[in-house]
Protein backbone atom coordinates (compact mmCIF):
# COMPACT_ATOMS: atom_id res chain seq x y z
CA UNK A 1 0.00 0.00 0.00
CA UNK A 2 1.30 3.68 -0.97
CA UNK A 3 1.45 5.13 2.32
CA UNK A 4 3.25 8.70 0.78
CA UNK A 5 0.37 10.75 2.17
CA UNK A 6 1.57 10.12 5.31
CA UNK A 7 5.32 10.97 5.17
CA UNK A 8 5.25 13.54 7.29
CA UNK A 9 4.09 11.32 10.43
CA UNK A 10 6.02 8.46 9.99
CA UNK A 11 8.93 8.94 12.65
CA UNK A 12 5.52 9.14 15.18
CA UNK A 13 3.43 6.45 13.69
CA UNK A 14 4.81 3.69 12.08
CA UNK A 15 3.04 2.25 9.41
CA UNK A 16 2.76 -1.48 10.58
CA UNK A 17 0.75 0.17 12.95
CA UNK A 18 -2.32 1.21 11.00
CA UNK A 19 -3.50 -2.13 10.41
CA UNK A 20 -5.35 -2.44 14.04
CA UNK A 21 -8.89 -2.75 13.12
CA UNK A 22 -10.67 0.43 14.93
CA UNK A 23 -15.04 0.00 15.32
CA UNK A 24 -16.57 3.41 15.89
CA UNK A 25 -20.36 3.10 17.11
CA UNK A 26 -22.12 6.17 16.43
CA UNK A 27 -21.66 8.52 13.50
CA UNK A 28 -22.51 11.75 14.61
CA UNK A 29 -20.84 14.38 16.41
CA UNK A 30 -17.80 12.27 18.13
CA UNK A 31 -18.42 9.52 15.51
CA UNK A 32 -17.93 11.24 12.81
CA UNK A 33 -15.21 13.53 13.45
CA UNK A 34 -13.12 10.94 14.96
CA UNK A 35 -13.69 8.90 12.01
CA UNK A 36 -12.07 11.36 9.61
CA UNK A 37 -9.20 11.97 12.14
CA UNK A 38 -8.52 8.18 12.65
CA UNK A 39 -9.05 8.11 8.51
CA UNK A 40 -6.81 11.00 7.95
CA UNK A 41 -3.94 9.18 10.45
CA UNK A 42 -3.89 6.11 7.68
CA UNK A 43 -6.13 4.15 10.35
CA UNK A 44 -6.93 1.40 7.65
CA UNK A 45 -9.65 -0.89 9.01
CA UNK A 46 -12.34 1.38 10.45
CA UNK A 47 -16.25 -0.44 10.47
CA UNK A 48 -18.83 2.31 10.99
CA UNK A 49 -22.33 1.63 12.83
CA UNK A 50 -25.13 3.77 12.99
CA UNK A 51 -29.15 3.84 12.75
CA UNK A 52 -29.98 6.77 12.26
CA UNK A 53 -30.34 9.59 9.27
CA UNK A 54 -28.76 13.18 8.77
CA UNK A 55 -30.85 15.59 10.19
CA UNK A 56 -31.07 19.08 9.33
CA UNK A 57 -29.86 20.02 13.15
CA UNK A 58 -26.87 17.81 12.71
CA UNK A 59 -25.04 20.46 10.44
CA UNK A 60 -23.43 22.09 13.07
CA UNK A 61 -21.56 19.82 14.64
CA UNK A 62 -21.01 16.92 12.46
CA UNK A 63 -19.10 15.64 9.59
CA UNK A 64 -22.12 15.14 6.84
CA UNK A 65 -22.48 17.59 4.14
CA UNK A 66 -26.24 19.19 3.57
CA UNK A 67 -26.86 16.82 0.64
CA UNK A 68 -26.75 14.10 3.03
CA UNK A 69 -29.35 15.14 4.88
CA UNK A 70 -32.05 11.62 4.97
CA UNK A 71 -29.24 9.78 4.38
CA UNK A 72 -27.78 7.14 6.94
CA UNK A 73 -25.39 8.81 9.25
CA UNK A 74 -22.85 5.29 8.30
CA UNK A 75 -23.32 5.46 4.75
CA UNK A 76 -23.00 9.41 4.53
CA UNK A 77 -19.80 9.04 7.10
CA UNK A 78 -18.25 6.05 5.03
CA UNK A 79 -18.56 8.48 1.24
CA UNK A 80 -16.92 11.03 3.42
CA UNK A 81 -13.99 8.96 4.70
CA UNK A 82 -13.46 8.17 1.01
CA UNK A 83 -13.47 10.90 -0.60
CA UNK A 84 -11.19 13.27 2.44
CA UNK A 85 -9.01 10.25 3.12
CA UNK A 86 -9.28 7.39 0.58
CA UNK A 87 -10.13 4.84 2.45
CA UNK A 88 -12.52 1.96 2.53
CA UNK A 89 -14.57 1.18 5.25
CA UNK A 90 -16.76 -1.28 6.36
CA UNK A 91 -20.64 -0.25 7.45
CA UNK A 92 -23.95 -1.15 9.36
CA UNK A 93 -26.95 0.71 9.12
CA UNK A 94 -27.97 -1.02 11.77
CA UNK A 95 -27.51 -0.44 15.55
CA UNK A 96 -24.69 -2.70 17.04
CA UNK A 97 -25.95 -5.81 18.62
CA UNK A 98 -24.94 -8.69 20.82
CA UNK A 99 -24.67 -10.57 17.95
CA UNK A 100 -21.79 -7.74 16.23
CA UNK A 101 -19.38 -8.54 19.02
CA UNK A 102 -18.11 -12.08 18.58
CA UNK A 103 -16.54 -10.42 15.09
CA UNK A 104 -15.43 -7.34 16.37
CA UNK A 105 -11.81 -6.62 16.83
CA UNK A 106 -9.28 -4.26 18.15
CA UNK A 107 -10.13 -0.77 18.86
CA UNK A 108 -14.29 0.21 19.75
CA UNK A 109 -14.94 3.71 20.02
CA UNK A 110 -18.13 4.25 21.82
CA UNK A 111 -19.69 7.21 20.32
CA UNK A 112 -23.31 6.76 21.16
CA UNK A 113 -25.73 8.77 22.64
CA UNK A 114 -26.91 7.53 25.54
CA UNK A 115 -25.96 5.56 28.81
CA UNK A 116 -28.27 2.60 28.43
CA UNK A 117 -26.45 1.97 25.13
CA UNK A 118 -22.94 2.17 26.45
CA UNK A 119 -23.58 -0.44 29.12
CA UNK A 120 -25.36 -2.76 26.63
CA UNK A 121 -22.57 -2.64 23.93
CA UNK A 122 -19.64 -2.81 26.48
CA UNK A 123 -21.20 -5.78 28.33
CA UNK A 124 -21.92 -7.66 25.28
CA UNK A 125 -18.21 -6.77 23.80
CA UNK A 126 -16.74 -7.95 27.89
CA UNK A 127 -18.72 -11.07 27.42
CA UNK A 128 -18.38 -12.13 23.70
CA UNK A 129 -15.57 -10.28 22.09
CA UNK A 130 -12.11 -11.90 23.08
CA UNK A 131 -10.35 -9.98 20.05
CA UNK A 132 -11.24 -6.73 21.54
CA UNK A 133 -8.01 -4.77 23.10
CA UNK A 134 -9.39 -1.67 24.02
CA UNK A 135 -12.83 0.05 25.24
CA UNK A 136 -12.42 3.91 24.29
CA UNK A 137 -16.17 5.71 25.77
CA UNK A 138 -16.31 9.29 24.62
CA UNK A 139 -18.87 11.64 26.48
CA UNK A 140 -20.05 14.79 25.34
CA UNK A 141 -21.48 18.12 26.09
CA UNK A 142 -21.88 21.59 24.36
CA UNK A 143 -18.42 22.49 26.20
CA UNK A 144 -17.60 19.70 28.19
CA UNK A 145 -15.91 16.41 27.39
CA UNK A 146 -15.07 13.48 29.38
CA UNK A 147 -13.37 10.02 28.18
CA UNK A 148 -12.51 6.62 29.56
CA UNK A 149 -10.42 3.92 27.90
CA UNK A 150 -9.74 0.81 29.33
CA UNK A 151 -9.01 -3.18 28.61
CA UNK A 152 -13.02 -4.32 28.70
CA UNK A 153 -11.11 -7.83 30.52
CA UNK A 154 -9.17 -6.46 32.87
CA UNK A 155 -11.07 -6.50 36.10
CA UNK A 156 -10.04 -3.94 38.01
CA UNK A 157 -10.21 -1.60 35.10
CA UNK A 158 -13.61 -2.89 34.18
CA UNK A 159 -14.84 -2.24 37.96
CA UNK A 160 -13.59 1.27 37.48
CA UNK A 161 -14.92 1.98 34.41
CA UNK A 162 -18.79 0.62 35.38
CA UNK A 163 -19.13 3.09 38.62
CA UNK A 164 -18.65 6.13 36.26
CA UNK A 165 -22.41 4.44 34.60
CA UNK A 166 -25.48 6.35 35.93
CA UNK A 167 -28.84 6.03 34.69
CA UNK A 168 -29.96 8.26 31.63
CA UNK A 169 -32.61 9.99 34.22
CA UNK A 170 -29.68 11.50 35.95
CA UNK A 171 -28.28 12.96 33.17
CA UNK A 172 -28.28 16.95 33.08
CA UNK A 173 -30.66 17.84 30.40
CA UNK A 174 -29.55 20.81 28.57
CA UNK A 175 -31.69 23.55 26.18
CA UNK A 176 -32.01 21.90 22.50
CA UNK A 177 -30.05 25.08 21.96
CA UNK A 178 -27.23 24.14 23.84
CA UNK A 179 -26.38 20.59 23.40
CA UNK A 180 -23.41 20.75 20.79
CA UNK A 181 -20.70 22.40 19.47
CA UNK A 182 -18.25 21.52 16.76
CA UNK A 183 -15.27 22.60 18.29
CA UNK A 184 -15.99 20.07 21.44
CA UNK A 185 -16.75 17.72 18.79
CA UNK A 186 -13.19 18.11 17.11
CA UNK A 187 -11.51 18.63 20.34
CA UNK A 188 -12.66 14.68 20.92
CA UNK A 189 -11.87 13.70 18.00
CA UNK A 190 -8.55 14.40 18.04
CA UNK A 191 -8.36 13.36 21.90
CA UNK A 192 -9.89 9.88 20.64
CA UNK A 193 -6.98 9.36 17.48
CA UNK A 194 -3.97 10.47 19.91
CA UNK A 195 -5.07 7.77 22.37
CA UNK A 196 -5.71 5.14 19.70
CA UNK A 197 -2.19 6.50 18.57
CA UNK A 198 -0.67 6.13 21.98
CA UNK A 199 -2.17 2.47 21.93
CA UNK A 200 -1.14 1.28 18.46
CA UNK A 201 2.59 2.53 19.24
CA UNK A 202 3.03 0.79 22.62
CA UNK A 203 3.12 4.49 24.92
CA UNK A 204 1.39 4.91 27.71
CA UNK A 205 -1.88 6.08 26.86
CA UNK A 206 -4.95 8.88 28.70
CA UNK A 207 -7.39 6.09 30.63
CA UNK A 208 -9.62 8.74 31.60
CA UNK A 209 -9.67 12.76 30.46
CA UNK A 210 -11.88 15.12 31.59
CA UNK A 211 -12.29 18.38 30.33
CA UNK A 212 -14.24 21.40 31.48
CA UNK A 213 -14.19 23.24 27.94
CA UNK A 214 -15.85 26.47 28.82
CA UNK A 215 -13.74 27.10 31.63
CA UNK A 216 -10.42 25.82 30.98
CA UNK A 217 -8.32 25.28 28.25
CA UNK A 218 -6.07 22.34 29.65
CA UNK A 219 -7.68 19.30 29.85
CA UNK A 220 -7.23 16.89 32.63
CA UNK A 221 -5.53 13.31 32.00
CA UNK A 222 -5.16 10.27 33.96
CA UNK A 223 -2.13 7.79 32.27
CA UNK A 224 -1.88 4.41 31.82
CA UNK A 225 1.71 3.20 33.02
CA UNK A 226 4.16 3.69 30.22
CA UNK A 227 4.99 -0.44 29.37
CA UNK A 228 8.81 -0.98 29.36
CA UNK A 229 9.86 -0.52 25.31
CA UNK A 230 7.54 2.73 24.89
CA UNK A 231 9.94 3.83 28.27
CA UNK A 232 13.07 2.65 26.25
CA UNK A 233 12.48 5.23 23.43
CA UNK A 234 11.03 7.93 25.77
CA UNK A 235 7.22 7.65 25.14
CA UNK A 236 5.42 10.52 26.83
CA UNK A 237 2.19 12.13 26.30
Amino acid sequence: MDHSNLIRQSDIIPASTLTTPVTVVGCGAIGSFAALALAKMGMQDITLYDFDKVDTVNMSAQFHPFKAIGENKAASTQRMLQEYASVSSSISMDAFQASNAGHTRGIVILAVDTMEARRAIFNWIAEGSPFVNYVIDPRMAAEYYEQYTLNPFDKNERASYMKSMHEDSETVQQRCTAKSTVYTAMLAAGLIAKTVKNIIVGEAHPTRIKWDIKSSNQPLFRMSAVNAEARAHGAHI
